[in-house]
């Protein structure tokens, strides 16, 4: 089509949203061929942060005394807060010794859901996401820079991302998830009424 034939032909497509760094047409030129740079904003990292918390929570949730303050853990022995922490670092952010939760906070990612909030977490779609996105002028010239001059990692990143949105994000996909998620329920329906 046009559209696919004009994300192919530029540069370096330019995505500047307030909350999200993952949207349709950061999809839609991905899967087209086209180039991505995202303005960064830490609105992005709120997928990440629950899939963190959701690990962290799952692990310790014997410990948890819903009266007590936040407690402290350390991101090291949860590969979530790991990966996050390590986005952090990558944007050049401050980063807390520790990641705190209240242990009155419900889990906000299910078990049985977490392949869906995995999919819209923008630091596996961008990864690494320091080389994908700006949050200055001196860091969105130095992305055109090396977007215009480096061939090689630009022919690499378009195939990384266009393979990310096929895998994850495309009908197929969708589709795929969706007749996996009926089959274990109707499999779960079917356990319960043998009963």
């Amino acid at each position: 089509s046009s559209l696919a034939a004009c994300y192919q032909c530029a540069g370096l497509h330019l995505h500047a949203d307030l909350q999200t760094l993952t949207h349709q047409r950061v999809l839609e030129c991905a899967l087209s061929g086209g180039l991505i740079g995202a303005r960064f904003n830490l609105s992005g990292l709120v997928v990440a942060d629950l899939l963190a918390a959701h690990q962290i929570m799952e692990a310790n949730a014997s410990v948890a005394d819903p009266d007590e303050d936040p407690i402290g853990y350390d991101p090291d022995p949860h590969s979530e807060a790991s990966r996050l922490w390590s986005v952090y670092e990558s944007m050049g952010m401050q980063t807390p010794s520790r990641f705190r939760i209240h242990p009155s906070v419900h889990n906000p990612v299910e078990a049985s859901n977490c392949s869906a909030f995995e999919r819209l977490d923008a630091t596996r779609l961008l990864d690494p996401i320091a080389e994908g996105t700006f949050d200055s002028p001196e860091t969105l010239e130095a992305l055109c820079l090396r977007a215009r001059d480096d061939d090689d990692w630009r022919r690499e990143r378009i195939a990384t991302m266009r393979e990310r949105v096929r895998r994850g994000y495309s009908y197929h996909a969708f589709a795929s998830e969706m007749l996996s998620h009926v089959a274990r329920a109707t499999s779960a329906s079917l356990d319960r009424s043998a009963v």
